[in-house]
């Protein structure tokens, strides 16, 4: 698995639920390397998107969203979309495109992963962002 994740100078990657910086360079280079991938998030992070980037748009971006509710009637607008996948979180662990999908947040599906990322992409910002979402990245 491979990873994509900015953070601030304290681990933050959060900030009531969004981004708290703006860098363009950043999210050219997010959208770089995620281009022709499948993108794997938590349902925090897909409703933390904009509503017009849900899903994330690309040429052969797939996202998977990692959820203990797939059925919830909060997912019922983006079913019809041929590039997203609202799956169980166990059960991502059997999937076929497991080893080579990206993951790209939040916090709890980046623990839950963080054994088996073996590319890191991170980008570090200097400062205090004051999140109240951190990750540790050994």
């Amino acid at each position: 698995m491979l990873c994509v994740l900015a953070m601030d100078a304290r681990g933050g990657i959060g900030r009531h639920g969004v981004l708290p910086w703006h860098n363009s360079e950043d999210l050219k280079r997010f959208r770089t390397l995620t281009d022709a991938s499948t993108m794997v998030m938590g349902s925090k992070t897909f409703f933390s998107l904009p509503i017009n980037k849900r899903p994330l748009p690309g040429n052969n971006r797939r996202s998977v969203v990692l959820t203990f509710d797939p059925n919830h009637t909060k997912f019922d607008p983006y079913r019809n979309f041929e590039n997203l996948r609202i799956t169980h979180a166990d059960t991502f662990d059997q999937d076929p495109d497991r080893d080579t999908a990206i993951v790209i947040g939040g916090a709890d599906i980046f623990r839950k992963f963080q054994p088996d990322i073996r590319t890191l992409y991170l980008s570090v910002f200097r400062g205090d962002y004051q999140c109240d979402t951190f990750v540790h990245v050994d």
